[in-house]
């Protein structure tokens, strides 16, 4: 519908955003498109709006039970393919306790 020249309209939000502060979600998503001006904004591809929005879901995430984490990763382990997101990157890793030491200087 029209709205206006220089007007963004929100008409809603996914659901897991409900104790998230939308108005400050919105306004950081509309500020990183047009940080770079109009043009810049035009030529963002839908892959920088799901890495903004992905970002703000893990924000969500975070103040989740464990419950609703082991219930996230059944269901990720239910897809066709649990080990790697739609672009082909990986959505796990297997990390040996030693390689952690090793990281991280222990031992």
């Amino acid at each position: 519908e029209r709205f206006g020249v220089n007007t963004i309209k929100l008409d809603g939000v996914p659901s897991y955003f409900e104790s998230t502060n939308i108005e400050e979600c919105f306004i950081s998503i509309v500020s990183r498109m047009f940080g770079g001006g109009v043009n810049a904004a035009r030529d963002l591809s839908i892959e920088d709006l799901i890495s903004s929005v992905s970002v703000m879901a893990s924000r969500y995430f975070d103040s989740r039970s464990l419950d609703e984490l082991q219930s996230l990763l059944e269901n990720l382990l239910d897809c066709d393919m649990p080990y790697v997101d739609t672009r082909g990157r990986p959505t796990l890793y297997q990390i040996s306790f030693k390689d952690i030491e090793r990281k991280l200087g222990i031992k």
